[in-house]
């Protein structure tokens, strides 16, 4: 495979996952139901929640399942680290790594969960 195309489905993917944690960001700042709702503790009972819908609509078994729900983890952990270092171009460094925007954007990632869910119903 070519290198460019590498790079370039590299792009395309990072474009979309800083998509996807800007529109959760956008979406639970302007809903103030959200905006107060969305923390720590509805994250993982959303995740929980996720985990055995994914079992049971993909018939994939345990692993699957925990692979399906812990990739928004991991993504949400890589695009809030680069959010600030590529888009705000901020300096200043926030106190706490896990903040409310790093939720509000992990609820992106669950979005596109169960987005990318939905095309095991057919």
């Amino acid at each position: 495979m070519n290198i460019g195309l590498v790079i370039l489905f590299v792009a395309i993917l990072l474009v979309f996952w800083f998509g996807s944690y800007a529109i959760g960001n956008y979406i639970c700042q302007k809903n103030v139901y959200l905006r107060k709702n969305i923390n720590k503790n509805s994250i993982i009972i959303l995740s929980l929640i996720l985990f055995p819908i994914v079992m049971v609509i993909t018939k994939e078994g345990f692993f699957f399942g925990i692979g399906f729900v812990l990739a928004p983890f991991l993504l949400a952990n890589l695009i809030h680290w680069l959010y600030p270092k590529i888009i705000k171009n901020n300096k200043t460094k926030s106190k706490k790594f896990y903040n409310e925007n790093y939720y509000y954007g992990y609820l992106g990632f669950i979005f596109l969960a169960i987005i990318n869910l939905l095309t095991y119903l057919s």
